[in-house]
This record gives C-alpha cells, sequence and structure tokens, in this order.
C-alpha cells in the first residue's frame, strides 16, 4: 500500500513537472474595457508570450511585432479579429495595470455593417477618442476626450496551480522520507 502512496505521488510530481513547463511556453491574454463617458463601449483583447512576463521589459508592437492582437468587442455584439494599423504598449512587470497606449483601426467582419473603428487611447497624454465611419451612407462618428481604459482582466495559462501541485508533492515525499 505504502509503495503505491509513493508510485502515485512521483507520477503526480512528474506530471506537474511536465505540464508547467509545457505551459510556461503558453500566452497570457489580458483583455481590458474600453469605455466613453464611464460606460463600458468594448473591449479589447492582447496575448502576450508568458516567457515576456515580469522581464522588465515594455513591450511595443511598434518594434517588436509583440503582444498580439486577439480580438476587439464594441456594444457587447461586435466581434472582430481584423486589425491593422494595430498598437499597444504594455509593461511586463505590471501587465495589472493594462495598456499604456492603445491604438488600431477595425473593419466589422459583419459585411452587413460596414463599419470602421479607429480607437486611440494613451493615458498619459490623457487623449482617447474613438472614431467610427460608416462607409456605405459616409456616417461619422466621434467620441473624443471621454475615451479612457477600463477594468484589465489578465487569463494566465494554469502554471501556478500545476507548480502549486509539484511544490505540495515535494512537501509529501519530503515528510515520507524523515
Amino acid at each position: 500500500m505504502k509503495s503505491i502512496k509513493t508510485l502515485a505521488v512521483s507520477f503526480a510530481l512528474a506530471a506537474s513537472m511536465l505540464f508547467s513547463l509545457n505551459a510556461s511556453a503558453g500566452a497570457v491574454l489580458v483583455t481590458q474595457e474600453l469605455l466613453v463617458g464611464g460606460n463600458v463601449f468594448g473591449e479589447v483583447s492582447i496575448a502576450i508570450d508568458s516567457r515576456d512576463l515580469n522581464a522588465g521589459v515594455i513591450l511595443d508592437t511598434a518594434f517588436d511585432g509583440t503582444p498580439s492582437f486577439v480580438n476587439a468587442t464594441f456594444f457587447n455584439f461586435f466581434n472582430t479579429s481584423e486589425v491593422f494599423n494595430f498598437e499597444a504598449v504594455i509593461d511586463t512587470s505590471n501587465i495589472f495595470a493594462g495598456f499604456e497606449f492603445l491604438a488600431f483601426d477595425v473593419l466589422d467582419d459583419d459585411p452587413s455593417v460596414p463599419f470602421i473603428y479607429q480607437v486611440i487611447v494613451d493615458p498619459f497624454a490623457s487623449l482617447g477618442f474613438i472614431d467610427i465611419f460608416d462607409f456605405t451612407t459616409g456616417d461619422f462618428f466621434a467620441f473624443s476626450d471621454e475615451v479612457t481604459l477600463g477594468q484589465v482582466t489578465v487569463n494566465a495559462p494554469s502554471m501556478i496551480a500545476l507548480f502549486s501541485l509539484m511544490l505540495a508533492g515535494l512537501v509529501f515525499i519530503r515528510k515520507k522520507v524523515k
């Protein structure tokens, strides 16, 4: 019975080490709300390579191509993955602080809703605007000086849970050895 417990703990330890090494190569999804006049207008999601976290660098897509754009949602129903002129700046030492700069243009994925959105938000310069252009009618809507960044959500890989399981297995084995 004792050897079965030791075998199970050893297996759990080996599996958690394997998965934690695999999870470290994954991406961290950072999503931040876009606010217009204090109300949620939409949100933007980017992916950061988990190896860049806490590296003490500021990632800027204009220079190194990372972080990468994942999705933008406007009015809780418009989703897009097509973006052009995308630039985001984020400090990898504090991703929970959100974007330091965000600028992008997106085209609506739905051909029946021909909108182009242009977003620029710079919290340090107190600059933020969203322009919406309907290219079939020529209508133009602008929200200037009201656009800010809201709540940040970070979905990290399950590496922390797996690493904790690995540490618990080591503690358990160490107590059994004594």
